[in-house]
């Protein structure tokens, strides 16, 4: 049941990234004359930021599914 509801959570934050992705991409294809000016791009949502919080909240729901920790062997790749 854990499992299920934590599924449909991570599936809820990916769908919600893709879409800030999306709006942010469009955003960025938006050709210059029609930008006013620089200050447009500042204007935007700190996507990056949101992106880090969805990581910290998958890290934490998988780390309390495997308790364990992850095998020696597989940390030194990851570094």
């Amino acid at each position: 049941e854990l499992n299920k509801e934590l599924s449909r959570k991570l599936e809820v934050q990916t769908q919600r990234l893709e879409l800030l992705t999306a709006q942010s991409m469009a955003i960025d294809n938006v050709s210059p004359e029609k930008q006013p000016d620089s200050h447009a791009v500042q204007e935007r949502p700190p996507i990056a930021d949101e992106g880090d919080e969805v990581v910290e909240r998958v890290l934490g729901w998988i780390m309390k599914m495997f308790p364990g920790g992850p095998s020696k062997r597989r940390t030194s790749k990851l570094l």
